[in-house]
């Protein structure tokens, strides 16, 4: 009795071809039009780079890709629901299953990144622009990236399609500072996290207080009982 397979078959090859053209946009659309009128045939496919898959659907080992998005997604959900917090929850996809943070992008889980730094934060690195937002008993600062190197210092790669904006969150009922980069592409934005030493903390309350006064002519502290106020 025959049985019904599902068949892959994978071929990787490339060519070089010169094409001329008055722009960049000119070359691609020439490049992609010669292919499919037949222009340019790719030859010396390279046995190396063949991938040959066969699949007995009907063996008890089978599972189809349907069903493994399925398994996916419910066990994402779980670890979700047995995480305590966002933290946990990026902890357990990392350390647990195994996730990368490319992975992570790539299955559209929006969870914030944790970050390492490589050398701590030095007061020099650190300014602050704009208003001060206080939303929730937390202050949000903007801070630019002319004194800081933000893919050096917490090793963090650099995508060339993306802005980045880095953050302080200063937290008024625990005094407790982090570091908020996010990372803004046409796909979305991904935002990676940083918790600050007590060295660290201590530093950026006081840079944060002389903001305070420069701009608001008041410190810290009366600008949070100003708010608390309102």
């Amino acid at each position: 009795m025959k049985k019904l397979f599902n068949i892959e078959i994978k071929e990787t090859i490339s060519d070089i071809f010169e094409i001329e053209a008055e722009s960049s946009g000119e070359a691609e659309y020439l490049a992609e039009k010669g292919y499919y009128d037949g222009e340019y045939i790719l030859d010396g496919l390279n046995e190396q780079k063949r991938k040959f898959n066969c699949i007995d659907i009907n063996s008890p080992m089978y599972i189809s890709n349907q069903r493994k998005e399925q398994i996916l997604t419910e066990l994402l959900d779980y670890v979700f629901e047995h995480s305590t917090d966002e933290k946990d929850y990026y902890n357990s996809l990392k350390n647990i299953i195994g996730l990368t943070d490319s992975e992570m992008t790539e299955l559209g889980i929006d969870v914030k990144r944790q970050l390492k730094e490589i050398t701590p934060l030095q007061s020099s690195e650190i300014e602050f622009e704009d208003e001060l937002l206080i939303e929730d008993e937390k202050i949000n600062a903007y801070i630019p990236l002319y004194n800081i190197d933000i893919f050096e210092k917490f090793n963090l790669k650099q995508r060339e399609d993306s802005e980045y904006n880095l953050y302080l969150d200063y937290d008024i009922q625990k005094e407790k500072s982090n570091i908020t980069i996010i990372e803004k592409n046409d796909v979305g934005d991904i935002e990676y996290e940083y918790e600050t030493s007590d060295v660290e903390n201590q530093m950026l309350k006081e840079k944060l207080d002389k903001y305070c006064m420069q701009r608001y002519k008041q410190s810290l502290k009366e600008m949070i009982e100003e708010e608390r106020e309102i």
